[in-house]
């Protein structure tokens, strides 16, 4: 019975022994990389934001200038309207600015529709290409990664930026020194440091064009916001 006891601490032991370097042999070939932060950091990400930024600058001016169209339409229809109402003016003159006020309300109603049409498609159009080139990225940098990992020895990837259906983060805890995230945004982008920078700083200077950029400039740096005391 000593002997069977021994013999079983002994085979204990060495089952032991052997989880533990089986343990520590799987850990030394998973890697973790935040790929939202390799997304965003790769220069061709950096690159086609820049460009999708001045196609909604663009798109915002020729909003803009039938927007314009339309006020313009809207101010002759006034003056119309008040001239066909201007009792001192005679009955001819009254009845013509009455039709030229007709001629103006129709053309007004099928321009703000046509204006519509116009903003929804266009927006549309725009939003779809821009998903559309991200996913094309987001396969891009997904094999880029995948191909990284694997000529460095890693057999198990893990994305610390996934996020369950419920919106959990799926990993909780992770050792730090085996995160390679770094070392991937270098990698993706070595080669491209000046486009890099162009883009980055053609980017910068687009989004201060932006709606609202003035705004968010005030927060960030803590600033009172216009017409503030």
């Amino acid at each position: 019975m000593l002997q069977m006891r021994k013999k079983l601490t002994r085979a204990v032991l060495l089952t032991g022994v052997v989880l533990t370097a089986s343990v520590v042999t799987a850990t030394e070939k998973i890697t973790y990389v935040n790929m939202q932060t390799v997304f965003e950091k790769y220069y061709k990400t950096i690159r086609a934001q820049a460009s999708f930024t001045r196609k909604k600058l663009e798109f915002k001016d020729r909003v803009e200038l039938k927007r314009e169209e339309l006020r313009r339409l809207d101010q002759d229809c006034a003056a119309l309207k008040r001239e066909s109402d201007d009792e001192l003016r005679d009955a001819s003159a009254r009845k013509e600015s009455r039709r030229k006020l007709g001629v103006r309300v129709a053309a007004l109603r099928k321009r703000s529709g046509e204006f519509e049409q116009f903003r929804t498609s266009e927006f549309r159009e725009l939003r779809q290409q821009q998903e559309a080139f991200e996913q094309r990225l987001i396969g891009e940098i997904t094999e880029y990664v995948r191909e990284w990992c694997k000529a460095n020895g890693h057999e198990m990837v893990l994305d610390i930026a996934g996020k369950s259906f419920n919106r959990m983060p799926v990993v909780l805890l992770y050792p730090k020194d085996l995160e390679v995230t770094k070392e991937i945004v270098d990698a993706i982008n070595r080669g491209h440091e000046a486009e890099l920078k162009t883009a980055r700083e053609e980017l910068k200077e687009l989004e201060s064009s932006l709606p609202g950029a003035d705004s968010k400039k005030q927060g960030a740096t803590g600033g009172e916001p216009a017409g503030g005391k």
